[in-house]
């Protein structure tokens, strides 16, 4: 039973792989910031990616393919959900140490999207 006004916004997705710098492995942890109209209705607000060994090439590449759905109600655009991911990794004494980040709102439209985050280092 929907409300007059009401709307929902679904994604499905995942969050695929990223390439670093002097990392030899790592993990995403995610989540979905929001207004206070929003709420959801299925799916995982946030969670953790398995740990991946970084690959032995250039591109020092960590693939995660782990997948994202989620389903968003509201009744006002204020507030649209945005993706946060934080990339962590193990330091030589085996402590998370934090890799990167980054944050995007999600699509406005429907269809395909893809986000890149670039990070050049030093």
């Amino acid at each position: 039973m929907s409300v007059e006004g009401e709307f929902f916004l679904s994604i499905a997705g995942s969050i695929e792989h990223g390439e670093f710098y002097d990392v030899n492995n790592a993990y995403c942890k995610y989540g979905f910031h929001f207004g206070p109209e929003w709420s959801v209705i299925a799916g995982i607000e946030e969670g953790l990616t398995q740990m991946c060994k970084c690959s032995n090439d250039p591109r020092n590449l960590a693939v995660w393919n782990f997948p994202l759905e989620v389903t968003f109600k509201s009744t006002n655009p204020h507030g649209w959900p945005q993706l946060i991911i934080s990339v962590y990794g193990l330091d030589t004494f085996g402590h998370d140490v934090i890799r990167g980040y980054g944050v995007c709102h999600l699509p406005l439209e429907t269809g395909h999207h893809e986000k890149r985050y670039y990070d050049y280092g030093p």
